[in-house]
């Protein structure tokens, strides 16, 4: 049994990539590392953006939840499997507006990099928003098997379980 955790984030670092044809020159500071056999599509938006960060060096988020440096090293793949959607509308797949291309973990910054292109078509308005700068917030879900009380060490496998410290 596992429920669905949502984490609230802030885009601290992210850069957009968004050219008008696939002949333009997209240059960088730094690296731009699509993966291997990627294809330009002009309908999306392209952003690497950090999702879930290391326990052990930056702490609890905001939501006081916590990952430990070495889950997030083992199972960061799994995002490879998610997709971006509006509001939390996400227990339909096809409410998404958009796919992850590309999962990373960044060993030097201990957190999970996600490279995610955002369907012009299907969400101009969160395209446009990232573009122009009003929207830097995400959100990162996960499905978690259980969460631990970090105060008295209660292991709620379901809401209904947790102690008071989590509610």
């Amino acid at each position: 049994m596992s429920f669905d955790k949502l984490i609230p984030s802030k885009i601290t670092e992210y850069k957009i990539f968004d050219v008008s044809s696939e002949d333009e020159l997209v240059k960088e500071a730094s690296d731009v590392d699509f993966p291997e056999g990627f294809v330009y599509d002009p309908d999306f938006l392209y952003m690497w953006v950090r999702i879930v960060s290391s326990g052990e060096f930056y702490g609890p988020n905001k939501n006081g939840d916590y990952f430990p440096n070495d889950q997030l090293e083992a199972y960061f793949s799994t995002f490879n499997d998610g997709h971006p959607f509006k509001n939390h509308e996400n227990k339909k797949v096809e409410n998404a507006i958009g796919k992850i291309i590309s999962v990373r973990w960044n060993p030097v910054m201990r957190c999970v990099e996600i490279l995610k292109g955002i369907d012009k078509k299907r969400s101009p308005e969160t395209a446009r928003g990232y573009l122009k700068g009003y929207l830097t917030d995400v959100s990162m879900g996960c499905k978690v098997p259980y969460t631990e009380c970090s105060i008295c060490g209660n292991k709620a496998r379901r809401k209904s379980e947790f102690c008071d410290h989590v509610r």
